[in-house]
């Protein structure tokens, strides 16, 4: 067993990672993962966001806030935390 944060297997990577995909597949259709490896193991994890023009129109939306609270501006309703 190595430490944590180790060098790891090409392969287990890959699974990792296809794991990671299959679980947040809402997502992961926007992103390109690439891993370099040198005698099966994983020397380095490159990403990229390929789709960000259509992720914003898939994921973006609209807030509404309601209040009671007359006594402030709309800044100050946004920028409230407590």
């Amino acid at each position: 067993m190595g430490k944590k944060g180790g060098t790891k297997k090409y392969d287990k990577v890959l699974e990792r990672i296809g794991r990671q995909k299959e679980k947040y597949s809402s997502i992961a259709q926007y992103y390109t993962i690439e891993v370099t490896q040198k005698n099966g193991i994983a020397t380095s994890i490159e990403w990229e966001f390929t789709k960000k023009q259509k992720a914003e129109e898939r994921f973006s939306g609209s807030y509404f806030l309601r209040t009671s609270r007359v006594d402030l501006t709309e800044e100050e309703i946004w920028s409230f935390t407590g």
